[in-house]
């Protein structure tokens, strides 16, 4: 949708929630994405999970992503000033686009 097309490739979608599939067995039994602590996955890996919830992708059939997004948002140092701003923008253009 952002690059023109009216609606969402199921294809692609499918692929999405195939890699956040990934992503939840990963998380299973961490709170982090390699493991117990927080390293530059975590830091990378957000940015492009909170784009997907924002967008109006459907996290909730990956529990432990969600869990590990809450987390994040609440616990990764720096989170809401490096990348709210960023989210808020994505969350407007994708509104707008739905609003179609």
């Amino acid at each position: 949708m952002f690059f023109g097309q009216e609606k969402v490739d199921p294809t692609k979608l499918e692929k999405l929630h195939e890699a956040l599939g990934w992503l939840d067995g990963f998380l299973a039994g961490h709170d982090w994405a390699v493991g117990n602590s927080v390293t530059v996955a975590d830091f990378v890996l957000v940015a492009s999970v909170s784009t997907f919830e924002v967008s109006g992708i459907d996290l909730s059939k990956h529990r432990n992503v969600t869990a590990w997004l809450a987390r994040c948002k609440n616990g990764l140092r720096g989170y809401h000033e490096a990348n709210t701003p960023g989210v808020n923008d994505i969350a407007k253009i994708a509104k707008k686009l739905v609003g179609k």
